[in-house]
C-alpha cells in the first residue's frame, strides 16, 4: 500500500534522452518502488514502529570538492604560519616554534658585534677525556642566509640545496628539518663535509702554487720539473671533469698522438689501464680531418703559408731535396679517388718521387710533393722540379739549392738545366738570385766506398795523385810542381788488418767488420759500413803498421766527409776535431782545404791510367759537388750576411728518414702503397703542427691552425670547384637511358640488379620516410622497361628470406651508372679519366646530367610525403659509385699482376 512507503521510495516517472541529447520525463501510469524500498510508515500503529525518512546523500563529486577545499584551506593556513617574515621575527618566535628541539638537542646564542647580529644554534660534544667542543653549528645571518659548520669546517652550500634555496632561510619547517638532519651527525663519517671534487680542486690549487714557485725560482735546476708538474696539473683537472667534457692541451695531444702513431695497440692499452686521462683514438683521428689524401696545390700552399709566417727570414731560405721511394705497384680506392696510378703513364706507379724542403740555416723541413711515377724520365723530373721551386717560392720561401743523389736521371736533369758548365741556375721566381745544383755528400761517400770495392786487381788498388801529403799539411797544391807522381791505396791492406785482429779482444781498428770489407748488394747501401772504412782508427792503425799511402787516401776522404757532414755549431769543439767546425769565412783553413781538394781531384782526373780510378759518374759528381759547395759558401757569405754555414744541412738524410717513417707507420713493410704513404704523411703533418715552435711567435696550438683553415675555406672551396670543373672539361658525355644496347651487356644484368638491391637496402636503413622506402624497394617480382624479361634467378639463389628487390628507379639508375663507368674506362677516355682528381664526383656528375637530360619524368618530382626524388638519387649515387670504382680498382690490379706473371714465365721459359 502506498501509505506505508516514504515518497522518496516511490517512482512516479521515467526519464530518458533522445538522439538529439534532449532529456524527457514521462509520468508512469502505474507507480513503482525502488529496489531498496521497504515499508516504514504505520500510521495506525504506535509511532515507534515507524522510521524516519533517510537523508539524501550528496553527489560524490560535490563531496570530493568540499574535502579538497577543506584541505587546501588548512594547507594555506599552515604555509602562511610557516613563513618567517624577517630576522627579528625569527629571534622573537624561535623559542616557541622550536621548543622541543631547543630543549633536547640544540642550544641557542645570539652574537652581536657592533651592528652585526647573528643567531647561532649549536650542539655540544662532551666526552670524558677531553674538553667539551661544538659539534655542529647553524648560523643564521641578518639577511637570512645560513652557514653550517661541522667540527669547525664549513659545509659547502651545494650540500644544503636539498632544503634551502640559495642557502636562504624562508620557513620554520626548513630550519626544523635542518636541525633534525644535523643533530646526530658524526663528523668522522659525514660525507658532506668535503667532496672528492673539493679535494681535487684543493690539490690542483696547491700544485699550481708549487708550479708558480718553480717558475719564479732563480734556480735553473728546478725548471726541469715544470713540464712534469704541468702534465700532472692537467691530469688532476681532467679527473675532476666528465669524460665527455674534457678538453686537452696541445702538449697532451702531441704526446698522445705520438704514442698513437708509434703503436695504436700500446696507446689503447694505456687508456684501458686507466692510469692516465688521454683522448680517445677517434679524437686523435679527427685531427687529420683538415687534410685530404690528395696533393692539391690549394691544401699544400695553405699548410705551408701557415708555417712560413712563423719562421724567421733566414729559416725561409731552403734547399729542395728530391729522391724516390720504391712502392708496391697497385691501385687503391679511397676518399672518392683512385690512388696509385702514375702521373706520367697509364700504368700503376712503381715509385713515388718525393720533394722535401729543408732550411739551410735552421731546423725546418717539410715534404711538399709526393708524385707517383712509372719509369720516370729526366724530362718528367725536370718539369716537376721547376714546378716545385715556383710553388715553394710562392708560399714565401727562397730556394737556395737543389739536392739529389747521383743516379742517371738526376744527372740528366742537372745537365739539361746547367748551361756552359755552370754550377747554378737563375732563380725563375726571384730575379738576381741563384739556385745551386749539387749531389748528396752521403751518397757520394757510399760511391767512393763502392768504387774502391769494385777494383778488379788482386789488391783492389786505387791510384791517386801523390800530392795528398801536401793537402794534409795545409799547403796549396797549386804551388806544387811534382803533381804527376802517383800513389796507391790498397783495399787489401784493410783486409789484412782485419784478419790479423779478427780473433783479438783488443784491436787497433775496432770499426772494421766483415760486412764493411765484403758487403752484400743490400749492405752496400748502408752509410755506417762506409764510415767503418773511412775511420780515423783505420788511419792510425795503417800508419802504425807502415801503410802510409792507404792511410793518406783514407784521411783525405775522412777530412772531406767531416767538413761536408757538419750539422752542429759546436760539434767540432766538443769532439776536438777542427774539420767538424762550421765554415765561418772564405779565408778559413776548411775553405782552403776544399780548394786544394778540388785541385787534387782535377789532377786525379788527368792521370793517364784508366785502371785504379773512380768511375766517370762518381768522379764528375764529386768534383761538381765540392765546386758547388765552395761557390755556395762564397755566395752565402757575400749576399746573405750569415755568421757560419753548416754543410751537413745540404744532405738528403731528412728525406731518407721520412721514407723510414712511412714504412714504420705502414706496418714496418718495405714496399708500401701510395695510399699508405699519403696517410702516413697526413699523420706526420699533424704531429709537426702539434710540435710547432716558432722563433718569432713561440709555441703554437692546433686550434690556431683550425682557425686558419676556416679563414681559407672560401678559397679552398673555389679551388676544389675549379678542380671538378677541369675534370668535367676533360671528359664529359651523356648516357641515354632509353638505349637498351648501351645499358645492357650480356651477362651483367643479374649482377647489376644485385648491386641495385644492395644500394637500395643500404639507403633504406637510413631513410625514415615510408614513401621514400617504397621508391627504393619493392616486394613483388622485378620488371624493368629496359629489358622486360630481366632475370632475377641470381638474386633468388642468394636469397635466404631477407633480400628485397630494388625498385625500377634504382635499377635504372644502376644501369645508367654502369654504362657511364664503361664509357669512362674505354680506350679513348681511360687515360683522361685516370688523370682526373675527383673520380667519384666526376662519375656522379655525368650520371646526374644524363638523368636530367633524358629522364626528367622518372627522376623528378616528390614522393607521397613531399620528399624530393633528387635527394634519393644523390644518396644512391654515392654507394653505387663506390662499388663501381672499387671493382675497377680490382680489375686494374689483376691486369698488372697477370702481366707481371707473363713476364716472369717468359723469363724462365728462356
Amino acid at each position: 500500500c502506498r501509505k506505508h512507503f516514504h515518497p522518496c521510495d516511490i517512482i512516479l516517472s521515467d526519464t530518458f534522452i533522445d538522439k538529439c541529447g534532449i532529456k524527457h520525463e514521462l509520468p508512469r501510469k502505474h507507480p513503482g518502488l525502488k529496489k531498496t524500498a521497504y515499508p516504514s510508515l504505520f500510521p495506525e500503529l504506535p509511532s515507534y514502529l515507524s522510521s524516519q525518512q533517510p537523508q539524501s546523500r550528496k553527489d560524490p563529486e560535490i563531496r570530493v570538492a568540499e574535502i579538497v577545499s577543506k584541505h587546501d584551506n588548512r594547507t594555506a593556513e599552515w604555509l602562511s604560519a610557516d613563513v618567517i617574515q624577517d630576522f627579528p621575527t625569527l629571534q622573537c618566535e624561535i623559542t616557541a616554534k622550536l621548543k622541543d628541539l631547543l630543549d633536547k638537542n640544540w642550544r641557542m646564542h645570539t652574537v652581536t658585534e657592533d651592528i652585526f647580529t647573528c643567531l647561532v644554534l649549536y650542539t655540544m660534544n662532551v666526552k670524558a677525556n677531553s674538553a667539551p667542543s661544538i659539534s655542529v653549528s647553524v648560523n643564521v645571518l641578518p639577511d637570512m642566509s645560513v652557514q653550517v659548520y661541522v667540527e669547525n669546517k664549513q659545509v659547502s652550500g651545494k650540500y644544503l640545496d636539498w632544503i634551502l634555496i640559495n642557502s636562504k632561510l624562508e620557513r620554520w619547517s626548513q630550519l626544523e628539518n635542518l636541525l633534525i638532519h644535523y643533530k646526530d651527525t658524526d663528523p668522522a663519517t659525514s660525507p658532506n663535509i668535503k667532496s672528492i671534487s673539493d679535494l681535487l680542486e684543493e690539490a690542483y690549487s696547491n700544485l699550481e702554487i708549487v708550479r708558480e714557485l718553480i717558475l719564479s725560482s732563480e734556480d735553473t735546476n728546478t725548471h726541469i720539473h715544470e713540464k712534469q708538474l704541468t702534465f700532472i696539473l692537467e691530469q688532476v683537472q681532467l679527473v675532476n671533469k666528465d669524460k665527455y667534457r674534457r678538453r686537452y692541451s696541445s702538449c697532451t695531444l702531441c704526446f698522445s698522438y705520438m704514442v698513437f702513431l708509434k703503436s695504436p695497440a700500446c696507446y689503447r692499452f694505456i687508456r684501458k689501464s686507466l692510469l692516465l686521462c688521454l683522448p680517445h683514438p677517434s679524437t686523435l683521428k679527427n685531427l687529420t680531418s683538415p687534410y685530404s689524401l690528395s696533393n692539391d696545390d690549394g691544401s699544400i700552399s695553405t699548410y705551408m703559408k701557415f708555417k712560413e709566417c712563423r719562421l724567421s727570414e733566414l729559416e725561409k731560405i731552403v734547399a729542395v731535396q728530391m729522391d724516390e721511394i720504391h712502392i708496391k705497384s697497385a691501385v687503391t680506392y679511397s676518399g672518392g679517388r683512385l690512388l696509385g696510378r702514375a702521373e706520367n703513364s697509364m700504368q700503376s706507379a712503381t715509385t713515388v718521387q718525393a720533394f722535401l724542403i729543408s732550411s739551410v740555416f735552421g731546423s725546418y723541413r717539410e715534404v711538399v710533393e709526393l708524385s707517383p711515377m712509372y719509369r720516370m724520365t729526366s724530362e718528367d723530373l725536370g718539369t716537376k722540379l721547376l714546378q716545385i721551386i715556383n710553388s715553394v717560392q710562392k708560399c714565401g720561401f727562397t730556394v737556395l739549392a737543389v739536392l739529389a743523389d747521383n743516379n742517371s736521371v738526376n744527372r740528366k736533369v742537372y745537365n739539361n738545366l746547367l748551361k756552359n758548365n755552370s754550377t747554378y741556375i737563375e732563380n725563375p721566381g726571384i730575379a738576381g738570385k741563384k739556385i745551386f745544383l749539387l749531389y748528396d755528400s752521403v751518397h757520394l761517400l757510399k760511391c767512393l766506398w763502392r768504387n774502391w770495392l769494385n777494383q778488379k786487381d788482386a789488391e783492389q788498388t786505387l791510384s791517386y795523385p801523390a800530392t795528398t801529403e801536401l793537402l794534409l799539411n795545409k799547403t796549396s797544391i797549386s804551388n806544387c810542381t811534382n803533381s804527376s807522381q802517383v800513389a796507391s791505396a790498397s783495399f787489401s791492406h784493410l783486409k789484412k788488418l782485419y784478419q790479423n785482429e779478427r780473433l783479438s779482444i783488443v784491436k787497433l781498428a775496432p770499426t772494421l767488420t766483415s760486412k764493411a770489407l765484403c758487403p752484400s748488394s743490400i749492405e752496400r747501401q748502408k752509410v755506417s759500413l762506409a764510415l767503418a772504412i773511412f775511420s780515423e782508427y783505420n788511419i792510425a792503425a795503417l800508419r802504425f803498421l807502415g801503410s802510409q799511402e792507404t792511410a793518406d787516401f783514407i784521411e783525405v776522404i775522412w777530412r772531406w766527409w767531416h767538413i761536408m757532414n757538419v750539422k752542429s755549431k759546436f760539434a767540432g769543439r766538443n769532439s776536438r776535431n777542427n774539420f767538424a767546425n762550421p765554415l765561418t769565412s772564405i779565408n778559413s783553413e776548411l775553405f782552403l782545404y776544399l780548394k786544394n781538394f778540388i785541385v787534387w781531384l782535377t789532377e786525379w782526373g788527368k792521370l793517364p791510367n784508366s785502371n785504379g780510378k773512380l768511375t766517370r759518374e762518381t768522379y764528375s759528381a764529386l768534383l761538381h759537388s765540392v765546386t758547388v759547395m765552395i761557390e755556395l759558401a762564397e755566395y752565402s757569405f757575400s749576399t746573405l750576411n750569415i755568421e757560419f754555414i753548416l754543410f751537413g744541412k745540404l744532405q738528403t738524410d731528412n728525406l731518407e728518414a721520412r721514407f723510414g717513417e712511412y714504412r714504420q707507420l705502414s706496418g714496418s713493410n718495405y714496399l708500401v702503397s701510395v695510399k699508405q704513404i699519403l696517410e702516413a704523411e697526413k699523420k706526420l703533418k699533424i704531429y709537426s703542427l702539434l710540435c710547432l715552435t716558432s722563433s718569432v711567435y713561440g709555441h703554437f696550438s692546433i686550434r690556431n691552425f683550425a682557425e686558419a683553415m676556416s679563414h681559407e675555406g672560401d678559397e679552398c672551396d673555389s679551388v676544389f670547384e675549379d678542380g671538378i670543373q677541369s675534370d668535367v672539361d676533360k671528359v664529359f658525355f651523356h648516357i641515354d637511358p632509353n638505349d637498351c644496347e648501351l645499358l645492357c651487356v650480356e651477362g651483367t644484368e643479374e649482377s647489376l640488379v644485385y648491386i641495385a638491391g644492395y644500394v637500395s637496402s643500404k639507403i633504406s636503413r637510413k631513410t625514415q620516410c615510408i614513401s621514400c622506402k617504397a621508391l627504393l624497394q619493392m616486394e613483388k617480382t622485378l620488371t624493368v622497361d629496359v629489358q622486360p624479361e630481366i632475370a632475377t634467378d641470381y638474386i633468388q639463389l642468394l636469397d635466404r628470406g631477407g633480400l628485397k628487390y630494388p625498385s625500377k628507379l634504382i635499377t635504372l639508375l644502376t644501369f645508367v651508372s654502369y654504362a657511364a663507368m664503361q664509357r669512362l674506362i674505354s680506350p679513348e677516355l681511360e687515360a683522361k679519366f685516370l688523370a682526373c682528381k675527383q673520380h667519384k664526383k666526376l662519375l656522379i656528375h655525368i650520371v646526374t646530367c644524363s638523368i636530367v637530360k633524358h629522364c626528367v619524368d622518372e627522376f623528378s618530382g616528390m614522393c607521397a610525403n613531399g620528399c624530393p626524388k633528387a635527394s634519393i638519387i644523390s644518396k644512391a649515387l654515392s654507394p653505387l659509385s663506390n662499388v663501381l670504382l672499387n671493382n675497377y680498382r680490382k680489375m686494374h690490379n689483376d691486369k698488372t699482376v697477370s702481366s707481371s706473371n707473363k713476364r716472369k714465365l717468359a723469363k724462365f721459359s728462356h
